[in-house]
């Protein structure tokens, strides 16, 4: 079983009811906002083994359930009842900080799901759902082998794809927004794959003033989901 140590991600389990047990240093201030969870007082040795090398505990760690990801054609199902659904691809997001808070925002402007590759991209290890301060628990992940036939899926459900890339040859001003749409993400040294690229229906950039050419993947899809969001 997985633990992790962040009071606001040890809160959404609970919410999420996925919390099986609390365990408090010895030395710790006991949290009231905690109370009525199960719980056990250990000594420092079996604390730090429960938390390896994490460094900003606060003294508290928590047991929770294993990630459930979600079905993906139960993921379709459910979005195609929004008006205009949005969905997120992940292709090969392979740092803990980054799908963390892809996680973190996506959540907080109301997207209907993530999409990852089962290979070659972090999973929902308790690193990611720290640093997503527990949004994973609020919002569909699901897991796919492919991602372009998972692509041809979509457009048969009638999304659109849009890949985010640098070089893109137009922006997201240009994009009609009103319709169901899958937003691309690629990986932090390659960005989208070719043939993903090739399969999109659009390939944004964001339009930039500043002498910096690209941004870190989790600002832009801030940048990118607050701007399509909003103009739903």
């Amino acid at each position: 079983m997985p633990y992790i140590t962040s009071k606001n991600a040890i809160k959404a389990s609970i919410q999420a009811k996925t919390l099986l047990k609390l365990y408090y240093l010895e030395s710790a201030k006991w949290d009231q906002d905690l109370a009525g969870v199960p719980f056990e007082v250990v000594d420092k040795k079996t604390f730090f083994l429960m938390i390896g090398n994490e460094k900003h505990h606060q003294g508290i760690v928590a047991k929770i359930k294993d990630f459930a990801y979600t079905d993906f054609k139960l993921l379709i199902t459910k979005s195609r009842t929004k008006r205009f659904p949005f969905l997120v691809i992940l292709d090969e997001i392979t740092d803990a900080n980054n799908f963390g808070a892809i996680i973190r925002t996506a959540e907080a402007f109301g997207v209907d799901g993530i999409i990852i590759k089962k290979d070659h991209q972090i999973d929902v290890n308790p690193t990611v759902q720290k640093i997503s301060t527990g949004a994973c628990n609020f919002i569909p992940i699901t897991r796919v082998t492919n991602l372009n036939t998972t692509i041809k899926t979509l457009k048969e459900q009638g999304y659109w794809i849009v890949a985010c890339e640098a070089d893109g040859d137009t922006t997201i001003t240009e994009v009609d927004v009103k319709r169901p749409l899958a937003v691309i993400l690629g990986s932090e040294g390659f960005g989208v794959s070719s043939l993903v690229r090739k399969n999109s229906d659009y390939v944004v950039k964001i339009p930039m003033m500043g002498e910096v050419n690209s941004l870190n993947v989790s600002v832009a899809f801030g940048v990118v989901v607050s701007y399509f969001k909003l103009q739903q």
